[in-house]
């Protein structure tokens, strides 16, 4: 029986970070990735899933339970794609122009078919429009999570670890940038024309920019270990990928391992406890909330975004020098106040502070995630590593919008349940607490009180059980 090839870990570029070349080739990517991320954001911040998407649902009649459904399909269709992707996208040959043209002809279309569905609309059933629009939209996720590992651990061949947290984080805050601008255009694209066919320009000017920003991508430089790579590839002197037996090895010692068994522990309770953020939006258009307009609450998404870049840029650079456990941290605590205050006021300014410390919440989380889930890697196989953390994170991703969902949908029967078996076996100070906390209409608030919960239970983990990773593996 032949032995069986596996590639060589491509070399980090860490030991030329100093070389003129290397500078050079640095800046140019950072320019270029930028450039990309800015585009690509600006396309799907003007159909968010966060502020857009809700909203058009609401305008075809849909309930709460549809809406939570949002964010489950964009998680559940995390995870069989992304391993899939795992077996597609095993090599680093090429992968650049790969990448690439698998947005282009794969993701893409999605937007367009559902912009073209919308257009549509009149002559179709709302409940038959929805659907079309949750498949495509669960059909975008899944061919962009095909390529999710791949593209991570691209960027952390590209970007050495001296310098990546910081790339990350300012290649965030563009992103984040652009999807503010993106929220205050949408917000007045909707504000002239509400209807359901109006939503179609979002979506068609969302697959313009989309394909635009591959081309930026496209023009990035590979480091010389990644060019040799794919040029070995080419010629037979090397093997393309590693063989999907070890692909299936190197995922299992990932999960064995202790260091990143707590890590996907303390995201799987943030991610739990962000299941938030759509309902936030109809929460404040409604009376419990202050009754704000829907052009209003669209800047707030805005707002979110600047939020986002603020938290992409500090905790990168802070990430680089303190570790980026400490985006964790912040992140949480900082999801913790988002969510108290929507229990407390209400309005205008309660909206904005809500969004801007979820944006800041999602900035410094997302940077340190990405960062940790490369540095805590405990083998070679850096892509197998990426995929089984994100497939395992995806199912409490999935389940948390649903849940949500359904709790605000429901919220009246278990209530009765509560008053009914539960209250009468309470003290009489408990009993006066609950019955005042369930009496009245409350909305959304049983979401938050919820996510709260969860959000509390993440920053307590992360501060009593994990630790940073950096010192732990070699294999950044």
């Amino acid at each position: 029986m032949e032995a069986t090839t596996i590639p060589a870990p491509l070399p980090p570029p860490a030991a030329e970070s100093d070389d003129l070349h290397a500078s050079q080739r640095d800046r140019h990517n950072v320019f270029m990735c930028a450039a990309g991320e800015g585009l690509w954001s600006l396309g799907m911040g003007l159909v968010s899933s966060g502020t857009v998407f809700p909203f058009l649902l609401t305008a075809l009649g849909m309930g709460p339970s549809v809406i939570g459904l949002v964010g489950t399909i964009e998680s559940a269709c995390a995870i069989i794609p992304q391993l899939l992707g795992a077996f597609l996208f095993r090599g680093t040959d090429n992968l650049r122009v790969r990448l690439a043209f698998w947005h282009a002809a794969y993701v893409v279309p999605f937007i367009v078919v559902m912009a073209l569905l919308l257009c549509f609309s009149p002559r179709l059933s709302p409940m038959l429009v929805a659907t079309g629009l949750l498949v495509c939209w669960g059909g975008f996720y899944a061919c962009v999570s095909v390529i999710v590992a791949s593209w991570i651990d691209w960027l952390g061949h590209v970007f050495s670890p001296r310098i990546r947290g910081t790339v990350f984080g300012l290649l965030g805050a563009v992103a984040s940038a652009a999807a503010a601008l993106a929220g205050l255009v949408a917000g007045w694209l909707v504000a002239g024309d509400d209807s359901v066919t109006g939503y179609a320009r979002n979506y068609f000017i969302a697959a313009g920019l989309g394909v635009v920003s591959m081309g930026a991508f496209y023009l990035m430089k590979d480091t010389p270990a990644l060019a040799e790579h794919t040029q070995a590839a080419s010629q037979g002197r090397a093997p393309a990928h590693a063989p999907w037996a070890s692909v299936r090895a190197s995922m299992a010692a990932s999960l064995r391992d202790r260091t990143v068994r707590g890590f996907l522990i303390a995201r799987s309770l943030s991610v739990m406890g962000f299941a938030f953020p759509p309902f936030m939006s109809l929460h404040f258009a409604s009376s419990q909330g202050g009754n704000l307009s829907t052009e209003f609450i669209f800047s707030c998404g805005a707002a979110q975004a600047l939020g986002t870049a603020a938290g992409c840029l500090v905790m990168g650079r802070v990430g680089d020098k303190r570790g980026h456990r400490l985006g964790l941290i912040v992140g949480a605590a900082l999801q913790c106040v988002a969510l108290v205050i929507p229990l407390c006021f209400v309005g205008g300014w309660p909206c904005v502070a809500s969004f801007v410390l979820a944006g800041l919440a999602m900035g410094g989380t997302s940077v340190a995630h990405s960062n940790l889930l490369l540095e805590s890697c405990p083998h070679d196989q850096r892509q197998a590593h990426i995929t089984i953390c994100n497939v395992t994170l995806a199912i409490p991703a999935a389940t948390a919008p649903l849940l949500a969902g359904l709790l605000a949908e429901h919220y009246d029967e278990l209530r009765f349940h509560l008053f009914v078996y539960i209250v009468p076996r309470l003290p009489t100070a408990a009993t006066q607490t609950l019955i005042s906390l369930l009496s009245g209409s409350v909305g959304y608030l049983p979401i938050f009180i919820a996510s709260l919960a969860m959000s509390l239970a993440a920053t307590t983990w992360i501060l009593a059980r994990l630790h940073d990773p950096r010192n732990l593996h070699v294999h950044h």
